[in-house]
């Protein structure tokens, strides 16, 4: 799911080359990025030592539910925020004017 983002975020910076896009999607893509981490960070470090997760040895270890229940809501505000930046730079008469010229099949478009 990080990768379609960020690639979908790539993609508006393609067809949108405004600064502000610019800048609103590179921040976008570093916290989809720090989500991802903290989520693997999150399955790999539910228990301390890490042995006893496989081992059964007493160790300390979080409630993963609880964990990946309140991290379910950031890939929501990320997919929310993804729809406002699409929404406020699709509307508009000025929309044709903002698509970059770099594109070879530009032409096609219209």
């Amino acid at each position: 799911m990080t990768l379609a983002k960020l690639s979908v975020m790539t993609l508006y910076r393609r067809i949108f080359p405004s600064k502000d896009i610019k800048i609103i999607s590179i921040i976008l893509s570093v916290v989809v990025v720090a989500y991802c981490v903290a989520l693997i960070l999150v399955g790999f470090l539910q228990c301390i030592p890490l042995n006893s997760i496989w081992t059964g040895r007493p160790g300390t270890c979080i409630d993963v539910g609880t964990a990946y229940l309140a991290l379910a809501y950031v890939p929501l505000h990320h997919t929310a925020r993804l729809l406002i930046l699409l929404a406020n730079n699709t509307t508009g008469s000025s929309t044709l004017l903002q698509i970059s010229s770099s594109s070879p099949y530009q032409s096609e478009l219209f």
